[in-house]
């Protein structure tokens, strides 16, 4: 052990400047060179170039997401509109379906009809 050096509680050397730390006046200016003061001058310029990039991209998101919204909006109002186009052409082939199943028990019918003027009139040129 050196001689200003002292042990903590836990038989660690503790030196003399952590037992006695030396105390600033608030009011000290630190001491800069010119060039230190020329490099935070560009990390500053650095900083707000950074700072204006960010906030550009920020700004094109947000206008790119205003956008999607909007798009996103007239799809769906396309899309509510091409629901009710179907339902409507549901129901308009369900009434055609309907009309042509009549139909065809109408042909039915003439066709019996027919069969039977074509029976009886056989039956008169046979006779």
């Amino acid at each position: 052990m050196r001689g200003r050096d002292f042990l903590n509680p836990h038989g660690q050397i503790l030196s003399v400047y952590f037992l006695y730390p030396r105390y600033t006046c608030a009011k000290s200016v630190p001491r800069t060179s010119m060039t230190t003061m020329a490099v935070k001058e560009q990390e500053l310029a650095l900083t707000t170039d950074t700072f204006s990039a960010l906030e550009q991209r920020v700004v094109r998101t947000i206008d790119l997401l205003r956008a999607e919204r909007e798009q996103r909006a007239t799809v769906e109002k396309q899309l509510a509109q091409a629901k009710e186009e179907l339902e409507l052409h549901g129901m308009e082939v369900a009434d055609l379906r309907r009309e042509l199943a009549e139909l065809n028990k109408e042909r039915d019918a003439v066709r019996q009809r027919v069969e039977r003027l074509l029976e009886n009139l056989d039956a008169i040129a046979a006779s």
